[in-house]
């Protein structure tokens, strides 16, 4: 029987910084530009939390908490007892502030 791997090789997750802090939010976000620019295609499988977590030695409860603040997001889809996917359709969500100005009502015109 084959050996499992035990790097994972995401080629866009990039370097974690430990000295940073946060290294569950700098995994969450490494994660999402890599959904954002296509690098992790839809339908394409992450690996499994303990996986991932000893690839990059990080404890799983640091994966666990950026894979679940990525499934909040609707960047990442599991089941469970299934495996972590990039699902097909993702939600979109836009950081600019939205203005909202007033506009003449039907209550602004005057009276007939």
């Amino acid at each position: 029987m084959p050996r499992r791997q035990l790097v994972i090789e995401i080629p866009a997750l990039g370097a974690i910084d430990r000295n940073r802090g946060g290294i569950g939010r700098q995994l969450a976000e490494a994660l999402r530009n890599a959904i954002s620019r296509g690098e992790l295609a839809a339908g394409e499988r992450l690996p499994s939390t303990r996986a991932l977590a000893e690839s990059l030695g990080l404890s799983r409860g640091t994966v666990t908490e950026a894979y679940e603040q990525l499934m909040a997001e609707g960047c990442l889809d599991a089941q469970p007892g299934a495996s972590t996917k990039v699902p097909a359709v993702r939600a979109v969500f836009s950081t600019e502030l939205l203005v909202l100005t007033p506009t003449r009502t039907m209550l602004d015109s005057p009276r007939a």
